[in-house]
């Protein structure tokens, strides 16, 4: 007999004397990748490790699709189905008491236990994510709004660590090319006080510069491409009136 148990943000499988403790969700998108906890669903007689990753990345990819991420749109997507998984009678619930009282799920399948993580996430508020590094499924361990997962890659870093140094390094380069902006304007604004630079001409780069920031800070617009334009935008000075000294030089 195998028992899933759900104490808060986390699910402890047992089979026997072995037990497997995870956070809610992270089994069901590791499926088909790497572990960072035995593998609970190793605990079940029916597991085998390539259907059932590809029945999960199935099962997640239409779920992804989802308007509401909520139990209400989970038992309407089940209904329409032959093989019914989130809305099944075939789960057992009882409660057990150790130091506490906790809900105990009597599992038989792989599938049962991918459904209970499923709704134990949805009904936590965990919503389901594509990670921007590695394009793997996940459910956010912490912040809700986090984009990046907590997988380790290949280098031995997480998804997570790897993305706060991109979001470190952009946010550097974006503060190097405001200040090349800001010295631009200024120079220009120098050249318009100075006379070299009309009025006109100041004020349509000053219109165009700060459409093409607001590009860039909108990430409509590559930070190479911003600084190519500011470093070619410069304005020119219009060359200065020669000096006449002479009457030929005013007939010219």
């Amino acid at each position: 007999m195998i028992k899933a148990y759900i104490n808060g943000g986390t699910i402890t499988v047992t089979s026997g004397k072995k037990s497997t403790e995870y956070p809610v969700g992270a089994g069901a998108v590791s499926l088909g990748g790497k572990w960072d906890f035995e593998n609970p669903y190793a605990h079940f007689s029916d597991y085998n490790e390539t259907e059932l990753a590809k029945y999960a990345r199935g099962e997640l990819s239409k779920l992804i699709t989802l308007e509401e991420f909520s139990l209400d749109a989970l038992a309407e997507f089940d209904a329409g189905r032959k093989n019914k998984l989130y809305i099944s009678k075939n789960f057992t619930m009882t409660l057990e008491y150790s130091d506490s009282v906790l809900p105990c799920f009597i599992l038989n399948e792989t599938k049962e236990l991918f459904a209970l993580e499923i709704m134990t996430a949805v009904a936590a508020g965990k919503p389901l994510k594509i990670c921007e590094n590695c394009g793997g499924y996940f459910f956010p361990s912490g912040r809700t709004d986090s984009v990046y997962c907590d997988r380790v890659t290949d280098n031995g870093y997480s998804c997570k660590k790897i993305g706060a140094h991109r979001q470190y390094r952009r946010n550097s380069r974006a503060n190097e090319l405001k200040k090349l902006y800001d010295k631009v304007t200024k120079h220009n604004r120098y050249l318009k006080s100075k006379g070299t630079l009309s009025a006109y001409q100041y004020n349509n780069w000053m219109k165009e510069a700060s459409e093409k920031y607001a590009s860039f800070k909108a990430d409509k617009l590559s930070s190479a491409e911003f600084e190519a334009w500011l470093l070619g935008k410069e304005i020119t000075p219009a060359p200065r009136a020669r000096s006449r000294s002479s009457i030929s030089d005013y007939l010219l």
